[in-house]
Parts: C-alpha cells; sequence; structure tokens
C-alpha cells in the first residue's frame, strides 16, 4: 500500500497533472488563438472540417433535411464550446496520432478493456514528434519574421507556459522516477504501434524508464534553446530533442495499473473515484 501511495500521488498522478495543464490547456488554446495565421487552401479547410465533423459525431456538411439525427454522445468528443475555430482540435490531436481520422465508437468508449480511450481507426500514437503544434502552425511561426506579433505570442507561450510546465514534469521524473510502475514490452506494442521506440531500441530492450530518461534530456534541449534565444539567435523555433508526445499514454498506463490495486485495496483511486 506504500508504494501504491508514493507511486500514485508522488509520480504518476502528479505528471498527468502537469501534463494535462501543458497540453489539454495551455497548448490547444494557443493552438486555437493562432490558428488565424494558417493560410489554408479551401479544400483542405473542407476536409478539415469533415475530419471534425466526424471526430464529433456530426455531419453539418450535408443539408439537415437529407441527413440523419446522430447522437453526439456516442462519441468522447464533441464540439469544444470556448473554441474560436472547430478544426483546432483536430489539428491539435494530429500531433499526438499519425491518423487525424479520430472518431470513437460508443463500444470502445464504454468498454472495460484497461488503457486509454483512443480513437477507433487510427494508425497509431507517436512515440515521439518533431514538433509540438500541428504543422501547418509550425511551419507558419518557423517562417515568419522574428519581430512579428506572431513570434512574439510564440516566444512569450514557450517562457511562460510551455517550458516552465516541462520544466516541472522533468521535476517530478528527477526526484520520484524510481518509483515507475514497468510497462511490458507487449503492452507498449499495443499503445504505440510499433516494434521499438524509433530509437534503435526495440521495445524489449529499451529501458523500462525510456519516456521518463527522454523527457529529461527534451526539457533540458529547452533551456539550451532558451539561452541561444537569449544571445539574439532565434533562427530556431524549437530545440534538437524531439517532443516525446507519447509520454501521455505510458504515464496513464502505468497510472492504470497501480490505480487497479489502489482500488482492490481501499475501495478507490485516482482513476477510479468512488463507486465506479
Amino acid at each position: 500500500m506504500e508504494r501504491v501511495e508514493q507511486q500514485s500521488h508522488q509520480l504518476l498522478v502528479p505528471i498527468t497533472m502537469q501534463w494535462h495543464s501543458l497540453w489539454t490547456v495551455s497548448t490547444l488554446s494557443f493552438v486555437d488563438k493562432h490558428i488565424q495565421y494558417v493560410d489554408m487552401p479551401i479544400e483542405q479547410r473542407r476536409i478539415y472540417k469533415q475530419k471534425a465533423d466526424s471526430l464529433y459525431g456530426i455531419n453539418t456538411t450535408t443539408p439537415a433535411s437529407e441527413s440523419t439525427t446522430q447522437d453526439i454522445s456516442k462519441t468522447a468528443f464533441e464540439p469544444p464550446t470556448t473554441a474560436n475555430n472547430p478544426i483546432s482540435l483536430v489539428l491539435w490531436l494530429e500531433v499526438m496520432y499519425e491518423d487525424s481520422q479520430m472518431k470513437v465508437s460508443y463500444q470502445q468508449r464504454n468498454s472495460k478493456i484497461r488503457g486509454p480511450i483512443t480513437p477507433k481507426n487510427r494508425k497509431k500514437a507517436r512515440v515521439t514528434n518533431t514538433h509540438e503544434l500541428p504543422l501547418l502552425l509550425h511551419i507558419e511561426i518557423d517562417k515568419c519574421d522574428r519581430n512579428s506579433s506572431l513570434w512574439n505570442s510564440y516566444e512569450a507561450f514557450i517562457r511562460h507556459s510551455f517550458v516552465p510546465a516541462v520544466e516541472r514534469i522533468a521535476s517530478i521524473i528527477d526526484d520520484y522516477g524510481h518509483l515507475m510502475e514497468p510497462v511490458s514490452p507487449a503492452r507498449m506494442k499495443e499503445l504505440y504501434g510499433t516494434e521499438s521506440n524509433g530509437y534503435g531500441q526495440k521495445w524489449e530492450i529499451s529501458p523500462r524508464g525510456w519516456f521518463y530518461s527522454f523527457f529529461l534530456s527534451y526539457a533540458r534541449s529547452w533551456q539550451e534553446l532558451l539561452s541561444i534565444w537569449d544571445s539574439g539567435n532565434k533562427d530556431s523555433m524549437r530545440p534538437m530533442v524531439n517532443f516525446p508526445v507519447g509520454l501521455m499514454y505510458f504515464n496513464i498506463e502505468g497510472q492504470s495499473i497501480v490505480a487497479q490495486v489502489e482500488q482492490q485495496l481501499i475501495g478507490m483511486s485516482q482513476m477510479h473515484g468512488h463507486g465506479n
């Protein structure tokens, strides 16, 4: 019980909280606010609109007289009421998945299978990515004038929202990473759909804490970049180390394993709550 409490309260839950702050709130909000800077062709925008409709379980491209009523409760997502642009969520999800066709079935949403809710027809969750923002927005920022309002907004976001959260996650990992719950190689293959981590190591020989170790390098790489910015050189918009976006699923998987034990011991957990 002591180990379960330490794992949950000192490592797994704090990382999840910081990750949601970093990703689901701060980064998605930045994407939604700045998607206006993306000069997207009409046909491409139409495709993304269709993807959004599929994600939300609705159909806004077909006249109401020709469409059938769809139950939005049968998907894991709904049109975000606070978003300026409904396709922001679709673009944001592309950073995490190789396939942005994100509709989730009702059966999958309510299944008893352990693990995070994942899109029914995605190819796989990404292990890492070469950019933190949707590629279209990443390209616009990368090529923009370093004195422009877009760059100033991006730099403020990185310095005051993104990097502080990254450093907090790294600090938690550095202090409590030894409490990690190992995830089996077979489960890693299921989560990411790959035989290896993409860095020359199959999951069978990859250290069980690979994502945590990688995230420490990622956090340090941002400090390296910020020091270059401070010297006056802002040619690069992000560090050389890839974004370990797959950390989210690895951490939630460990949290799910620990939560099951916690549920058995005391009747509740951070994943299950009371009576669920």
